[in-house]
């Protein structure tokens, strides 16, 4: 990339994310001397990127119970490792990003974040939570409490819903609440995470708009759609 960039080479401007799977990692990130921000308008380190659970497509999201196919899905990270790495990185000035599909995956991730900002107060973190899955009441009052970003990809819905669907309606109420969010001030951004869907930016938002299945061509929680102005 810092070729691509001397040589004039770049046509999309990158924000590069560093993934840390353990503390074990963590010692390596000491040794690198920067932290998110560092570059210029096209090439940019960006934020430090982990994982919490799995995904719904795999039913290895981390969920409460009930159960779903005999399973609470997978977590990642141990409580206590994952608070004292957050709050080592968040303490180091990083930009911390984790995939969290399930209720149980954000909470834990939360916990974590409070944790880290407690102890080191700082402004504009900008930490954010990819995907935000199941997304309940009491998670998106601590998104708001904590000014956390949610870091979303309304292409998941059309292309993957019949996943969601499995987890059953009362929990598929909160799945992706884009408009809630919305309304309640939390910043919410849109992708795509190609590779698994097309990259394409509008068809992103034809998915945030309307949130049709690709298969069944249901509307999934029509109250969630947004409007496309």
């Amino acid at each position: 990339y810092q070729d691509a960039r001397k040589a004039n080479l770049m046509r999309v401007r990158t924000y590069i994310m560093l993934t840390v799977h353990s503390a074990k990692d963590l010692e390596e990130v000491k040794q690198f001397g920067f932290y998110t921000g560092v570059g210029d308008e096209w090439l940019r380190i960006g934020p430090i990127k982990t994982f919490m659970d799995g995904s719904f497509t795999m039913r290895k999201a981390a969920i409460y119970p009930p159960a779903v196919d005999g399973g609470l899905g997978t977590l990642v990270w141990e409580k206590d490792e994952l608070v004292e790495v957050v709050k080592e990185l968040h303490k180091m000035g990083w930009q911390i990003c984790a995939h969290a599909q399930g209720d149980r995956a954000i909470d834990l991730l939360l916990d974590a974040y409070e944790a880290a900002l407690n102890e080191f107060p700082r402004r504009s973190h900008r930490h954010r939570v990819e995907h935000s899955g199941i997304t309940t009441p009491t998670i998106q009052k601590r998104y708001k409490d904590l000014g956390i970003v949610v870091a979303s990809q309304p292409n998941l819905l059309h292309f993957y819903g019949s996943n969601f669907l499995a987890y059953g309606a009362e929990r598929m109420r909160w799945g992706f609440p884009y408009k809630t969010l919305l309304d309640q001030g939390i910043v919410v951004s849109g992708g795509s995470d190609c590779r698994a869907t097309p990259f394409p930016p509008r068809i992103g938002m034809w998915s945030a708009v309307n949130r049709i299945e690709k298969n069944s061509r249901e509307v999934l929680v029509p109250e969630e759609r947004i409007s496309a102005t």
